[in-house]
């Protein structure tokens, strides 16, 4: 076992989302499943989203929408190829988080500082969803991300508090 697998194991543990904790997903979970394929390609599609990791100085308004936007069409469709209806429901409430930030974003403008402040605001929150999601899908499906970028994102903002 890795160190990440360890830690994320009591980030998932204490993890709900939408009611749908570690132990619901573990009930009907089953090691040759397809949803576990099915998320790990979901995870490494993530691995290669900049928006994810990128500084906030490196982000470009119309850069983030699109990213965000191309996530948020692989979310829909990893949801229609999952079998499982925890999964379903974990990605039903991150579809709903992000198209929420997504209107937010469509709507401001980042050229002045209250913009800028609305956009990091936004990104952030996108990201700590989608960490705390591949939390509980990672500690499930015994999955460990490929690129250290991830697995260090999942860790950092999936420990973190909403505000």
């Amino acid at each position: 076992m890795t160190l990440f697998v360890d830690i994320v194991s009591v980030i998932g543990s204490l993890a709900s989302i939408s009611g749908v904790s570690l132990k619901d997903l573990l009930k009907t979970f089953k090691p040759s499943e397809p949803d576990g394929k099915e998320i790990a390609n979901y995870i490494r599609f993530l691995e290669g989203r900049n928006v994810l990791f990128a500084p906030i100085d490196d982000e470009f308004h119309t850069a983030v929408i699109r990213s965000l936007e191309e996530i948020k069409r692989e979310t829909e469709a990893l949801r229609s190829k999952c079998e499982d209806t925890n999964v379903h429901t974990v990605l039903l409430d991150l579809l709903l988080k992000m198209s929420k930030n997504l209107k937010a974003l469509h709507e401001i403008d980042s050229s002045t500082p209250q913009g800028k402040y609305t956009m990091y605001s936004a990104l952030q929150s996108v990201r700590l969803d989608i960490a705390r999601a591949l939390a509980l899908f990672c500690t499930a499906y015994k999955i460990v991300p490929r690129d250290q970028r991830m697995q260090e994102f999942v860790l950092n903002f999936a420990l973190r508090t909403k505000r």
